[in-house]
């Protein structure tokens, strides 16, 4: 596996695409007032919403508030640990694993598809957002057609 140096070029890559992004993000969170990307673009929360919070809520020691927030908080943790412990022995053979990425991500879909079920689109954070692109194109388009 190629280990990459950080040099002079790679650093200000880094950081040109690191000050794109945080524009972006804040442009988006201007106009749709949301930073998340999908629930900009289509209007529904992400699979990850509410993981933010939920951590927040963990620190807090208000496990009831974290659950409610996002109830994988602890599988994303344990993923960001094998992210980042690949290189150990145990936990690269579970980095590598094909069912394991698999598993997590019929775990994520499932469960965002149930909150949205219980919650969308009235109960934070599993809330409508109307100021959504889509949402904003489909009403512009709805008063053109309906004229």
């Amino acid at each position: 596996m190629q280990q990459i140096k950080f040099g002079k070029n790679n650093i200000k890559k880094f950081l040109l695409w690191a000050g794109i992004l945080s524009s972006l993000s804040y442009i988006l969170l201007h106009l749709t007032g949301t930073a998340c990307y999908f629930k900009a673009i289509y209007g529904i929360p992400c699979p990850g919403c509410g993981i933010i919070r939920a951590g927040y809520y963990l620190i807090k020691l208000e496990f009831r508030k974290s659950f409610y927030y996002h109830p994988l908080l602890f599988l994303a943790i344990f993923v960001l640990i094998v992210l980042l412990g690949r290189r150990n022995r145990f936990l690269s053979k579970i980095y590598n694993s094909h069912l394991f990425w698999n598993s997590v991500s019929v775990i994520f879909i499932l469960t965002w598809i149930i909150r949205l079920f219980i919650y969308f689109p009235h109960h934070v954070p599993m809330d409508f957002n109307k100021s959504s692109l889509l949402f904003k194109i489909f009403k512009l388009l709805s008063k053109e057609i309906f004229k």
